[in-house]
């Protein structure tokens, strides 16, 4: 099932061979860590990474960033910039390795490397020291960015989009630019958020914090995270294309997890890391690809909108989405 295009300020598709129009770029998600605060064996703390053509963006920098990035074979100078929501230590505390497994070739700023620009909500007083030092040596450059605000890109725009955490947090929402838009919202760490919902309506994507199970959900609520049910319902509510939850506690069964959300929209997923989260365009469709090993049945698992249509079952627990 394809989508109309929306109208707006959009560019208008480039000319291709033989007069046709250009193909999109290839638009795709990256899990580099889907642990809540605690990284265990299977998983590390936050850090996605978000492809559309030449743009290649860092949604979080947890502390092993790195490692991931090259365990997946992406160079650290391939990044096209940063983009934090919040500044607890799962979230951005590997930014100063990331600035040094830059190589001295990456441009022509400090020791001959251009400065990685990254951006965020404004950091409290001790985060902001190590930024400031590192924006003195000419190492990044950091622009804050309140709710509302855009980043332009070769292939789209970021918004900011508010969340509701315990400190300031905001989700980031990518619109691709040309006549038929794909869209991609990453939560952040989040209570169920008006807000959040309003932006993922008609989201071809939609990733989600779901920290912890139903039976957690009033400890979710008072630290400022969200239940695996409440993020499906944003999802079913919003018309999201695909629903893929992160931010999994290590104290809950992912299984649990997942049947919960499932009782809500039936194509939610919890991606594992490495793993890829392909939009494709026009079609309307997100097909997963694992990592080498990936214990999934078949190689490539579709999810399309007419399976998740209309996904929630009669009788299923209905969570709260707060105003």
């Amino acid at each position: 099932m394809s989508r109309r295009a929306r109208t707006g300020n959009r560019q208008a598709p480039t000319a291709g061979p033989k007069g046709g129009t250009a193909r999109a770029p290839r638009l795709h998600v990256q899990f580099l860590g889907t642990s809540a605060a605690t990284p265990d064996l299977r998983s590390n703390t936050s850090a996605m990474l978000l492809a559309c053509g030449t743009d290649r963006v860092l949604i979080d920098c947890g502390a092993h960033a790195v490692a991931q990035l090259k365990k997946a074979g992406i160079a650290p100078a391939s990044l096209s910039m940063v983009a934090i929501t919040h500044w607890h230590s799962d979230h951005a505390s590997g930014i100063p390795s990331l600035v040094r497994a830059l190589p001295s070739t990456r441009g022509a700023g400090h020791l001959g490397r251009a400065p990685l620009h990254i951006y965020g909500p404004q950091p409290p007083a001790a985060i902001g020291g190590v930024i400031n030092l590192l924006v003195r040596q000419g190492r990044i450059q950091f622009h804050a960015v309140g709710p509302g605000g855009q980043i332009q890109m070769a292939n789209g725009t970021l918004q900011a989009i508010p969340g509701d955490h315990t400190i300031t947090s905001m989700g980031w929402k990518f619109h691709e630019a040309g006549p038929r838009p794909r869209h991609i919202l990453f939560s952040g760490d989040t209570r169920p958020s008006s807000a959040i919902l309003e932006a993922a309506r008609g989201c071809d994507l939609l990733v989600h914090e779901g920290t912890f199970s139903t039976a957690r959900s009033r400890w979710a609520h008072r630290i400022g995270h969200s239940t695996a049910g409440q993020a499906a319902l944003v999802a079913h509510l919003a018309g999201a294309g695909a629903l893929a939850i992160t931010h999994i506690s290590r104290k809950e069964s992912a299984t649990q997890i997942l049947a919960e959300a499932r009782e809500v929209y039936a194509g939610a997923i919890l991606p594992s890391e490495f793993e890829l989260l392909t939009v494709h365009p026009q079609s309307a469709t997100v097909t997963r690809q694992p990592a080498a090993g990936g214990n999934f049945r078949h190689n490539w698992a579709r999810i399309t909108r007419r399976k998740i249509a209309g996904s929630r079952r009669p009788g299923a627990g209905r969570p709260e989405v707060a105003a």
